[in-house]
């Protein structure tokens, strides 16, 4: 399976600016220290505002390497573990994909508080490497089922008719712990022409066949 942490990256040079923008000399700093093993960066990095702000320059500044950009918003997400920042959640409103993926990365990573959030507001992303990273987040709570059946079935993760990479991620998700009243879905899935899809369909649907006869199937709450 295709994994969206180590995509060649990509730059959209279209950054956001938040606040004011730190001295040459104090961003100098953090980019000494960035260039350092992750766990010196953690060793030195501090969780106060200003040093919030510099790496948040460090971010969108395009002039720079996207590799020191990535480590930039990487270490925000630790950091981001001690003292939130607003200003790091907005980066969501990103206009470049991979500032988006790698917050979405740095607040899994870091078990952030508001990663189930943003990665709702995510699933629609124009960029697939986005959705799937939010998909990624999103499929660790069974709460969000019905958020990812939704998208599984949105034209925007079929191209051509045949589907992106993330439909076969969802429904291997799917298909682990599938729930009874999920049946239709299933069997919708069964009807597809790709064979990929309707195996891995066919699987969910075995397992609610398997759950007893006895057992009473609850009504979906949404079609799609």
């Amino acid at each position: 399976m295709m994994s969206t942490k180590f995509l060649l990256l990509s730059l959209v040079v279209m950054p956001l600016a938040f606040g004011a923008v730190p001295s040459k000399s104090a961003i100098d700093a953090e980019l000494e220290i960035l260039a350092l093993p992750l766990s010196n960066q953690k060793r030195l990095l501090k969780s106060d505002q200003k040093t919030l702000d510099r790496l948040m320059a460090v971010a969108q500044d395009t002039k720079l390497g996207l590799d020191l950009r990535w480590k930039s918003i990487m270490a925000l997400g630790f950091l981001e573990s001690k003292n939130i920042n607003p200003s790091y959640i907005a980066l969501q409103n990103s206009k470049e994909w991979f500032v988006k993926n790698g917050l979405l990365i740095a607040m899994d990573e870091n078990a952030h508080p508001l990663r189930f959030n943003v990665a709702k507001k995510m699933v629609k992303d124009p960029s697939l490497i986005v959705r799937s990273s939010a998909f990624d987040i999103l499929m660790q709570e069974p709460i969000h089922r019905d958020i990812l059946w939704e998208e599984l079935f949105n034209a925007q993760n079929i191209k051509k008719k045949r589907s992106l990479w993330v439909r076969p991620k969802i429904i291997s998700y799917m298909n682990q712990n599938p729930k009874t009243y999920e049946r239709a879905f299933f069997e919708k899935l069964m009807k597809e022409s790709e064979p990929e899809i309707t195996q891995l369909a066919e699987k969910g649907l075995q397992k609610i066949k398997l759950m007893g006869a006895n057992q009473i199937t609850l009504p979906a709450t949404k079609s799609y």
